[in-house]
């Protein structure tokens, strides 16, 4: 039964968490913004990227979710206490800001009808269900995980152990966005399936529109109806492409699953990292965020590799010829080596 403390530990370590790993991250590799939802990102996908790093070997090694759970909780709570303190000292001595100037009324009425569409879509996800076949997999799957204090070791068809990690989950285990899942449930003390199909949606919509916000602030600086516009064309490409599944409107029909969450959340925040890259192409803490984002992508599906592989290749020839220099797309390509790992480590064991 859900009460008020799962909703507080909901806003704690689904919002909050990700924002102060997300402020620790950003002040590390020095990206020059700290607004919230560049924040919120990129925590959100830091946490997904150590999730990679960390449970792809305990899947292996048939490790137990009880050491990961907590040991993960115990990492991110520490790196987003750090997060929170250095952003709080920066914000103190940080010279009082000039005024703006107001927004018009065309800018308010905007952002009040991408406000309301907000709360439309957010209703939408709360009341009404999609689901497919993959659905019961992917629960079933969390579920397990939960149950058993173990990861892959129980068979979602029969809910009986198995013997070694069944053919349907082979591609879960280098791309184990599930325990992800489990992950959140367990430390909110929420049903993996009320997890999955009520907050991670929510969460998940929440992370798309920040991506998609964070563009228009890249493109549109100041411009609060540029920036509001945007957000609506999304909007309005989700609702009206309902009909039929496509990935323009995963947000209503499957935000929550990795290879949804990867087009939807993944795509935007890979775009805005690239323009890291292309406002600072020397160094290397540009081109850390951008291989964050891309061991995010590893973790969420196996799709991820396939749309990695694109960025990785997109950006190296974009800005290799931006820059004119080829060491600047070298460096975009780096991600396929850890691409090619997981790949080659898929068919050595499967």
């Amino acid at each position: 039964m859900i009460n008020v403390w799962n909703v507080m530990l909901w806003v704690l370590m689904l919002v909050i968490l990700p924002m102060g790993v997300g402020a620790a991250i950003c002040r590390w590799l020095d990206t020059g913004s700290r607004h919230p939802a560049a924040l919120y990102l990129t925590g959100t996908f830091t946490e997904w990227a150590l999730f990679q790093l960390v449970t792809v070997p305990m899947v292996w090694f048939r490790g137990s979710f009880r050491p990961l759970w907590i040991g993960m909780t115990v990492a991110l709570g520490t790196l987003a206490a750090a997060g929170w303190i250095l952003l709080i000292l920066e914000r103190k001595g940080r010279a009082p800001k000039r005024e703006k100037a107001k927004p018009g009324a065309a800018a308010i009425i905007v952002t009040a009808v991408m406000i309301a569409g907000y709360l439309f879509l957010a209703y939408e996800l709360a009341v009404h269900q999609r689901p497919d076949k993959d659905d019961a997999r992917y629960v079933a799957v969390a579920l397990d995980i939960v149950n058993s204090n173990t990861l892959f070791q129980v068979d979602a068809a029969t809910g009986t152990p198995a013997v070694g990690i069944t053919l349907e989950m082979q591609r879960d285990a280098v791309a184990p966005y599930m325990i992800y899942m489990a992950y959140a449930a367990q430390v909110t003390g929420t049903h993996a399936a009320v997890m999955a199909h009520s907050v991670l949606q929510q969460t998940l919509m929440l992370a798309m529109l920040s991506g998609v916000w964070l563009l228009g602030e890249h493109f549109f600086p100041g411009d609060l109806l540029a920036k509001s516009g945007i957000v609506i064309l999304v909007f309005l490409m989700i609702v009206f492409g309902d009909h039929v599944s496509v990935l323009e409107n995963v947000a209503l029909w499957r935000i929550w699953q990795g290879k949804a969450a990867v087009v939807g959340v993944g795509v935007p925040f890979a775009y805005w990292v690239g323009t890291r890259i292309d406002t600072r192409p020397k160094g290397w803490k540009a081109y850390l965020l951008f291989y964050i984002t891309m061991l995010a992508f590893c973790f969420l599906s196996i799709i991820g590799l396939v749309i990695g592989v694109l960025f990785c290749g997109g950006f190296a020839v974009v800005y290799g010829i931006r820059k004119k220099s080829v060491w600047v797309g070298l460096k975009c390509l780096l991600p396929l080596a850890f691409f090619a790992g997981y790949y080659w480590v898929y068919n050595l064991y499967f």
